[in-house]
């Protein structure tokens, strides 16, 4: 049996706890698997094609391969270009947003520094996956 999860790609591990631990608190009904940049993003894909992620959550901002790198790679990849991909990061520039969304992202979320913002912004990522179709299937 395969096991459905987010694979989340965030350097900082204290964004990557608040991420695990608030979709925890909303009783996700997806697990979570957390990779440090792109490059470890991208091993973990090869590694596991029988068991890919049903969603990826990407921080733009990281070390060795960036989150735009990391998007570029997956979308000319036929296994993985229809894995639904939120972009969850600091980064407010209309260059990033752009240059994302040609990549046919999912979604765009500024992270906020506020704590019941970011729980309503967690909810939301929840509320995507709870309806849309590929959630039921």
């Amino acid at each position: 049996m395969q096991k459905e999860y987010i694979l989340y790609l965030e350097d900082d591990q204290i964004d990557a706890i608040r991420f695990s631990s608030t979709l925890n608190n909303l009783e996700f009904k997806l697990g979570i698997v957390i990779k440090e940049n792109g490059e470890e993003g991208l091993n973990w894909l090869k590694e596991n094609p029988q068991n890919l992620p049903n969603i990826i959550v990407l921080d733009l901002n990281m070390p060795k391969m960036g989150g735009l790198e990391f998007l570029e790679e997956i979308k000319k990849n036929p296994l993985y270009n229809k894995i639904p991909v939120i972009i969850f990061t600091t980064s407010n520039n209309k260059v990033d947003i752009h240059s994302t969304f040609e990549h046919q992202i999912a979604g765009y979320m500024v992270k906020p520094f506020d704590h019941g913002d970011y729980k309503k912004m967690i909810e939301l990522i929840k509320d995507y996956w709870d309806a849309s179709a590929l959630g039921h299937i």
